[in-house]
């Protein structure tokens, strides 16, 4: 299977050095060049071997990197004079241009570029030829979002120029039972108000396809948002996958739909407890009133508070006449005595 990729990015390296100033300099090194990898929760989890499908540019074999059939030296390129670049103006603003620099379109930067009768039929001149290649991503056991896979020299070659890497940066595609927190996995389960009332068993599927039966402790009340813990049972650490994290549950209490009825109610008031006090309203009391509640209307609620902001607007503008008069009037006058 390849693998998804997005966002490919380039990144220029500068030339290895070795020692101090002044030291002898290596061979001049390519850009690397970047991809990045969606990966699956659980891929992460078990492990994975991704197949992801790269374009490059190789050395042309029949030439050996000259682009001519004579094996002759290419003449310098007629367009850039044999800089490897030109230069073009580009307009950034009214009456204003700018002078940029760029790769020479004709000789791709190599300032060389061999005549029509003499190209290298593979290469058609260009010293390089692209092709595709199948990388082989291995996703170790606990790897997480943002790590970097390194392939040394399978970016672009040039001649006389030690290829880049491609490096694959893995992004962690979101999931819709856990959300990671480094080595721990967070989950939220739903529980009956019975069972969360004593003898709750949670089940949670993992992700290597395992169901535990998480059991609340004798007497345990399980709260509603609370949060309990498995230990052992969240992601493998990186590079030491026997142990892991933990696996962090956060309870959902199912309430029921009807309320239970008057008989039941009492036996539920004599096991969880009474009542409180309803207070008794009098017909002469003003410090204490009885409403309706009522079910949470959003649509309802958000109609109430656009027409409130539109009689605002209405009534801003009506302010404003008052203040500033009509047809540029001036505004209140005081009659004579």
């Amino acid at each position: 299977e390849i693998g998804s990729v997005t966002g490919v990015q380039t990144c220029a390296l500068p030339i290895c050095g070795f020692g101090g100033g002044g030291g002898r300099r290596g061979p001049q090194r390519g850009e690397d060049v970047g991809y990045t990898l969606n990966v699956d929760l659980e891929d992460m989890y078990k492990g994975r071997t991704m197949k992801l499908a790269v374009r490059r540019k190789r050395v042309c074999e029949k030439c050996k990197g000259n682009g001519t059939k004579s094996g002759k030296a290419p003449p310098s390129c007629n367009t850039c004079g044999g800089h490897g670049v030109v230069i073009a103006t580009q307009k950034v603003g009214p009456g204003f241009v700018q002078r940029v620099q760029r790769q020479c379109p004709d000789c791709y930067g190599q300032g060389v570029k061999a005549v029509a009768s003499d190209r290298c039929e593979t290469c058609k001149g260009n010293k390089v030829k692209e092709e595709k290649k199948i990388l082989d991503v291995y996703i170790d056991k606990g790897m997480e979002s943002g790590q970097k896979v390194y392939f040394r020299g399978e970016a672009d070659e040039e001649p006389g120029v030690s290829a880049g890497d491609v490096v694959v940066m893995l992004k962690t595609r979101k999931h819709a039972r856990f959300e990671r927190d480094g080595d721990n996995l967070k989950t939220t389960q739903s529980v009956p108000l019975i069972e969360a009332l004593g003898g709750a068993v949670v089940r949670v599927k993992t992700l290597d396809g395992r169901e535990l039966l998480v059991k609340a402790p004798e007497g345990r009340v399980l709260k509603p948002g609370e949060t309990v813990v498995v230990h052992g049972e969240g992601m493998p650490h990186h590079k030491d996958p026997q142990s892991k994290g933990d696996l962090l549950i956060t309870i959902k209490v199912e309430m029921p739909t009807k309320s239970p009825s008057a008989k039941d109610m009492a036996q539920l008031e004599t096991i969880l407890g009474g009542r409180r006090p309803v207070p008794i309203v009098k017909e002469d009391d003003e410090t204490m009133e009885e409403v309706e509640m009522h079910d949470f209307d959003a649509a309802r609620h958000e109609r109430a508070h656009a027409e409130r902001e539109s009689r605002k607007e209405a009534y801003s503008a009506t302010d404003d006449d008052r203040h500033h008069g009509h047809g540029g009037g001036g505004g209140v006058q005081c009659a004579n005595q």
